[in-house]
């Protein structure tokens, strides 16, 4: 019979090339996975599921620095409908690869992240960057400034997260505003600029910051989706960045401060000719 040909040699056979496309998305520890042809596949004892995905063109630039990918799906859409209300927490990553018919040979055609998703009609429109995107990023990390830098609970910070931690039975779930007793054991504004987390579906945890406390009442910066009154939440005190009672008095975290609170009043550079 003839000889089996190699993903290449079929990708430059017009002729003979039937390329296969599959989408895995991934989000914590959950994934999802796609293809695009007429027939769901398997491919590595994977089963990817027939969908309606129309994707834009991959362009290759120089330095490996690939365009971002649009891809329009019906509005039902799985990873669409994640975006329905307001965006997930975390991110959500994309690995495109393709294969022919016949030859086993798999190539990444794409890897990135979902930026957005916005919905026309019936059908919903997921734009994604590249993942040298976030690689080419150039700037300053940190700054000659007063305030701290660092992330709270972040490896420069070194507050454990789970030392702070207060799990509360939420009471009620009201656009941003959530109602829970736990919330009052603390003094208003305690919780402000820290995080409500819950799990939902598949075990995955959604957060959302939080913006105003006062009592039982904590106010968050988007709804949450997902979390159901008389369930369990995850909540976290927030940090002014400061020296004082709000930043790292309040974690008593002061050696690790990152940034620079005796910086001169007075600026050497301005007009007092007396400095």
């Amino acid at each position: 019979g003839a000889s089996a040909m190699t993903y290449d040699a079929r990708e430059r056979s017009a002729d003979r090339g039937s390329p296969v496309e599959i989408f895995k998305w991934a989000r914590q520890h959950l994934s999802w996975h796609h293809t695009s042809a007429d027939r769901s596949v398997v491919v590595e004892s994977t089963t990817y599921k027939r969908a309606t995905i129309v994707r834009s063109a991959i362009e290759q630039g120089s330095e490996m620095n690939r365009s971002g990918l649009t891809l329009t799906v019906p509005r039902d859409f799985e990873i669409a409908q994640l975006y329905r209300e307001s965006a997930p927490s975390d991110v959500i990553t994309l690995v495109l690869r393709q294969y022919h018919d016949g030859d086993g040979e798999l190539a990444t055609l794409w890897t990135g992240r979902v930026l957005s998703v916005s919905f026309i009609g019936d059908e919903a429109e997921i734009n994604l960057e590249p993942v040298y995107t976030s690689l080419k990023r150039i700037g300053l990390r940190r700054q000659y400034q007063r305030g701290c830098p660092h992330v709270l609970y972040g490896t420069a910070c070194g507050v454990p997260g789970s030392t702070h931690r207060v799990t509360v039975s939420v009471i009620a779930v009201s656009g941003v505003d959530v109602q829970a007793s736990g919330f009052a054991s603390q003094a208003d504004g305690w919780w402000e600029g820290g995080y409500l987390e819950w799990a939902i579906a598949g075990g995955v945890f959604e957060r959302r910051f939080i913006v105003g406390h006062t009592g039982t009442h904590i106010e968050l910066d988007h709804p949450p989706v997902g979390l159901l009154d008389g369930a369990d939440a995850n909540i976290y005190p927030g940090c002014d960045h400061s020296t004082g009672p709000g930043g790292c008095g309040k974690f008593d975290n002061l050696p690790n401060y990152g940034g620079m609170p005796n910086i001169p009043q007075k600026n050497p550079f301005g007009p007092d000719p007396i400095y």
